[in-house]
């Protein structure tokens, strides 16, 4: 259960002494905020008046400033536009201020988009210039800001000194607000490593700074966070105690939203302990706020806690129905994670049920999604669910093949506590296969991870197995030593649950005695309707029949009435009709007068019309002339490239089988591609150049000198040389240390040399680009990942790009290419992708490379049915 999801206030650098309507929409954003919302491209046009006023330079370089925040985070060439005038403008004053609040913006851009190298770049240049200026405030935002990416990223120690260099920061001009708000944040990483003696202390100091300024949804979100501390250390007193505090003051000043939250929380507290119908109670109250917000994935979140209550009771039907109703609001927001969820927990309730087969195709439903999403954790745990219904099966082999999948996922992401799951079923089937030296190595493992990870259900389990294989090895000095383990988790969790079932036997005889009560008031009710019903029906008889008399007088009365009407109205109508005739020739007389102008006017319109229509005319000749200047520059262009790319014959005579996709976006493109040889290694190159159109073809043509010149005059053949040189040439030709713009290329570059033994070496090197390949006979599609380096852009650590060495045996076939194929959508917006571009080539990889390309042309063309081509498309097919 994820319990840290608050909202929290956010820090701004704030923008000074603006002028007085600024002033206004600014209030109206702090006032109004839903109404800033609706009326964002109002706010935006009144901005770009006021920038057009005569107004001071700072007033002026602040309102840049406001400008670009308003883009945030939609249009990032507008926002980097704006910022880009205000530093301008204020290093021309010398007002830093205004700097340091532009490259703040752009990092706080950068950071919502997850560029977070950028987002960090923009940050450290406003805080070099907020410290030199003694910013303090400033430098406190940046450093909350810093410590929050460096929390994403995992790097737990930077976060917590980024923390502590914003606290002192606040401290220095006494901000109580900011103060709090980075000591709530450092308290919940503290949290999260186990600290939590320093988290106690941290939020202790958040809750005083709150208290001090009275921010009440602060304090609020403190003592939640208490329960939720409270929570992890089992003092159940103070759980309720901390989030009956944070539910008082949400009562308060109406926090719908964080009450819902609390509900549940508490919830979950009472569920934990067993306390069934105080549990459901609170998830009920959460579920109707949550209804009343219309908030469909809080709704989605409490049904599924409802269904763990009844499975946790049995009560497996309605369990699954709650879980429907879950699994109708995520389709209805698409919500692809969560549906993945519900389905492996249906998944485990048929499983509970012996219904293996139901089982199993929920579980399948939850891999398929989990796939889509690339969700390596989650498909660990799917591969865990299959294994342990084919266990149940006795369907071994199909069982370890799925549970050593997982675990080999699980060793990657480094999940130490799912590592011990996985490896007490994989030490589960082995005993069941009677393998037990490799039950008593798989289960040691898991014991190891498990005591780690504080799991004493895995230890308990994984110990009990254990001293049976021992016992059946001949191992009886470790079967004993097994057997005290399994008794002393027993004990354990014995103590555990004894208190949990004694609570939920007093709560489900409370249930029961509610059941009862409700039955008896039942009855009694029912008894009691059936004699007012009889008292009731005689009087329905008496009010009938004096309702009909009453409707028969109104009806005549109604007819008399309608008549006199009739009369009356037919008389008004006929003076109304004399005085309007009368009226009618006079505005008669009135139109005619007006037509005569009118037509005077019109005649006047059709000559400057008609000069008009000349000048338009003479215009359009000379915008045809230019048009058709345009289009032969261009096409003399697309003659050019197409003159330096190499020849068909050259590419058939060096690489013997192969295909080529290559469609520019416009007529000429910023994609290429290269061919030559050394001796008797050959090179191949497929490089996607920055743009597209004229610009994207000069680069393609800079890239191709140099490359030529690499390749053919100095002699270079080894890949990652190739294309390090390459990063040196480009540099220095666009002069990007003087002129600090980035533009360049992503890059593949692979030789080839054939072995004796009927094989091929391929060496590869790639910057941000991968190859795939297929060997003879095989449908697999494997990977080798290019250097996470684009060529032309200024890094400040010293990457270099390497290269990877495959020995593959002759009829492999090698893919590669830009990446203007795996990023064309559709009508939907849809990218082609890289999983069905796999798919494909796996589905085809049995077919001459000639039906391979027909086949990845006909899917393109279908994917972009109706839409254009969004970027050029290069991609290369070849069998060694």
């Amino acid at each position: 259960m994820n319990h840290f999801k608050f909202s929290f206030s956010k820090n701004k650098i704030q923008l000074i002494k603006l002028p007085l309507i600024i002033i206004g929409i600014i209030n109206l954003f702090i006032i109004f905020p839903s109404y800033a919302q609706s009326n964002q491209k109002t706010t935006l046009d009144s901005l770009l008046k006021v920038i057009k006023n005569d107004i001071s330079i700072k007033d002026k370089v602040n309102t840049y400033n406001l400008i670009a925040n308003e883009y945030i985070p939609n249009d990032s060439l507008e926002i980097i536009k704006y910022t880009e005038q205000a530093i301008n403008l204020a290093k021309k004053n010398n007002y830093y201020e205004g700097i340091v609040s532009a490259y703040y913006l752009r990092g706080g851009f950068y950071r919502k988009v997850r560029n977070i190298e950028l987002a960090k770049k923009n940050y450290e240049q406003a805080l070099s210039i907020a410290v030199e200026n003694h910013f303090e405030e400033q430098q406190g935002d940046i450093f909350y800001q810093m410590a929050g990416i460096l929390k994403r990223e995992t790097k737990h120690e930077q976060a917590i000194e980024s923390y502590k260099n914003a606290i002192q920061k606040f401290q220095k001009i006494d901000n109580k607000l900011k103060m709090g708000d980075a000591n709530y944040q450092l308290g919940v990483l503290y949290f999260g490593k186990g600290m939590y003696d320093e988290t106690i202390k941290t939020w202790e100091e958040a809750l005083q700074n709150k208290k001090i300024i009275n921010d009440k949804l602060g304090i609020a979100t403190v003592y939640n966070a208490f329960g939720v501390l409270y929570d992890r250390l089992n003092q159940y007193d103070k759980v309720l105690f901390f989030y009956q505090k944070s539910l008082e003051i949400k009562k308060e000043i109406g926090d719908l939203k964080g009450m819902a939250k609390t509900y549940n929380n508490l919830g979950k507290v009472s569920q934990d302990k067993g306390i069934t119908l105080k549990a459901l109670e609170y998830y009920q109250k959460s579920l109707d706020i949550k209804k009343e917000l219309d908030d469909k994935e809080g709704m989605s979140h409490t049904y599924h806690n409802i269904a763990l209550i009844h499975k946790a009771q049995n009560s497996y039907d309605l369990a699954m129905g709650y879980m429907q109703k879950a699994i109708e609001i995520n389709e209805k927001l698409d919500e692809k994670g969560s549906i993945s969820y519900l389905y492996s927990s249906l998944g485990d309730l048929y499983e509970i049920k012996q219904e293996y087969d139901t089982a199993l195709t929920y579980y399948r439903k939850a891999l398929k999604i989990r796939e889509q999403l690339q969700d390596k954790s989650n498909i660990a745990s799917s591969y865990q669910d299959f294994a342990s219904v084919y266990l149940v099966l006795k369907k071994y082999e199909e069982a370890i093949s799925f549970i050593k999948k997982s675990i080999d996922i699980r060793q990657k992401l480094g999940e130490q506590a799912h590592l011990a799951q996985s490896y007490l079923v994989l030490g589960s089937i082995k005993y069941q296969q009677g393998d037990y030296k490799e039950v008593i190595k798989y289960l040691n493992n898991a014991i190891e991870l498990a005591q780690k990870a504080e799991d004493p259900v895995v230890i308990q389990e994984s110990a009990g197995i254990l001293a049976l294989a021992h016992q059946k090895s001949g191992n009886y000095k470790e079967a004993y030593q097994n057997q005290l383990l399994l008794k002393q988790m027993t004990d354990s969790l014995s103590n555990d649950e004894n208190t949990k079932r004694i609570t939920r036997l007093e709560s489900e005889y409370e249930f029961k005695q509610v059941e009862d009560s409700l039955q008896k008031t039942n009855i009694l009710q029912a008894n009691q309707l059936e004699k007012e019903e009889i008292k009731n029906r005689s009087q329905r008889n008496f009010n009938i029949l004096i309702s009909a008399t009453l409707f028969i007088v109104l009806i005549l009365a109604f007819f008399i009435y309608r008549s006199q009407q009739k009369q009356k109205n037919l008389n008004t109508q006929l003076n109304e009709q004399k005085e309007a005739l009368s009226l009618r020739g006079k505005e008669l007389v009135e139109v005619n007068n007006e037509l005569s102008t009118l037509n005077e006017e019109l005649n006047q319109t059709q000559e400057e019309i008609i000069a008009q229509r000349d000048s338009i005319e003479s215009q359009n000749i000379l915008l045809e002339e230019q048009h058709q200047e345009i289009k032969y520059s261009i096409r003399a262009a697309q003659t050019i490239q197409n003159a330096i790319l190499p020849l068909e014959e050259q590419m058939k005579q060096k690489l013997n089988d192969y295909f080529l996709i290559y469609r520019p976006r416009d007529v000429v493109s910023g994609d290429f591609y290269w061919l030559g040889s050394i001796g008797k290694t050959r090179i191949i190159g497929a490089l996607d150049c920055t743009g597209h159109g004229v610009q994207g073809a000069f680069m393609s043509m800079i890239g191709f000198t140099i490359l030529n010149k690499i390749v053919n005059t100095n002699k270079i053949t080894k890949p990652e040389q190739i294309l390090e040189r390459l990063r040196k040439e480009i540099q220095q030709a666009l002069r990007q240390k003087q002129t600090n713009q980035n533009n360049g290329m992503d890059a593949v570059i692979v030789t080839l040399e054939e072995l004796d033994n009927n094989q091929t070496q391929v060496t590869f090197a790639g910057a941000k680009r991968p190859l795939w390949y297929i060997k003879n006979q095989e449908t697999e599609i494997k990977e080798v990942k290019g250097s996470r380096i684009s060529i032309g852009i200024n890094y400040k650590d010293d990457r270099k790009i390497t290269s990877e060495t495959l020995v593959l045996p002759s009829g492999s076939l090698l893919y590669f290419g830009s990446d203007g194929l795996v990023d064309q959508n559709n009508m939907k917006r849809e990218k082609l992708g890289t999983t069905k571009l796999k798919e494909l080539l796996s589905q085809n990889a049995l077919l001459p490379l000639n039906e391979q390309k027909e086949a990845i042309e006909n899917a393109l063309d279908e994917h972009m049915k109706d839409t254009k081509q969004r970027d050029d498309i290069l991609w290369m097919g070849i069998k060694v």
